[in-house]
């Protein structure tokens, strides 16, 4: 990161952060014999055995070295705004079940991470999600739900996978996770010149081992579904339930 910044030739290369106190870097309680004020937080001390010495005071400054003997003064870095994020859409409208539990339930296109202001469209409000994986693979599937009154925390219990035959996936072989959002850099190039983009979003990243999450309401939580296929199950189809718990409202199976 370039930053204008405050260069001060030095005979040596220091190393100094910026401190709550004054502090004498290296000095034992001797006395200078000579000072030279190099910035209104930064001191050069002279002692006479010739050796120099800083004396960093409070500074909104970061003192850092450079090569060559030089030490160069640089503004700390200051973190962008976060701007928040506006869904696109209106809010979906809740089927009879969904104003009935109190949340509804959908499952996002492409089975893509979104962020918890999300407004899913109604052909995505689904009980329902289907994968398809082979014998001894790894296959995601998630679904989200957007509550309409207080939930509180909502757990989500997964069931066995019940096949032909009597054939089963169990529920061991099923790792669940809820997405996270966090913020990200959107180009550092970018970054450098204010005024020219955003610098940062928000993004649906993170997955969070666990089965249960804090909700609010109009914000989605969206829970994945990791389902490693034995290698030695049986082809057909399996069906399972989810069981949605929250600690307000009623529960529902997905």
């Amino acid at each position: 990161m370039k930053h204008q910044g405050i260069v001060v030739p030095l005979g040596i290369a220091v190393l100094v952060l910026l401190l709550a106190r004054p502090l004498m870097v290296g000095a034992e309680e001797r006395k200078p014999i000579r000072t030279e004020k190099l910035t209104d937080f930064v001191t050069l001390l002279i002692y006479a055995e010739g050796h120099p010495e800083l004396e960093i005071s409070d500074s909104p400054w970061a003192l850092v070295s450079a090569k060559n003997g030089r030490v160069t003064l640089i503004p700390p870095y200051t973190l962008p705004t976060i701007p928040p994020y506006t869904p696109p859409g209106e809010e979906p409208t809740p089927r009879v079940v969904d104003t009935a539990r109190g949340y509804i339930t959908f499952s996002p296109a492409g089975r893509r991470a979104v962020l918890p202001q999300y407004r899913p469209s109604d052909s995505e409000l689904t009980d329902e999600v289907s994968i398809f994986a082979s014998p001894g693979e790894f296959e995601q599937a998630t679904f989200a739900l957007r509550p309409l009154v207080e939930l509180g925390t909502v757990r989500c219990d997964v069931g066995d996978l019940r096949g032909p035959n009597g054939a089963t996936i169990p529920a061991s072989s099923m790792d669940v996770y809820i997405v996270e959002p966090t913020v990200e850099q959107v180009d550092f190039a970018r970054s450098q010149h204010p005024g020219h983009g955003e610098m940062v979003r928000w993004v649906a990243k993170w997955l969070r081992p666990g089965n249960t999450a804090d909700t609010t309401i109009a914000r989605n939580t969206q829970v994945y579904l990791d389902v490693h296929v034995p290698a030695e199950a049986r082809p057909g189809h399996y069906v399972g339930t989810i069981a949605i718990r929250p600690e307000k409202g009623k529960a529902s199976s997905f």
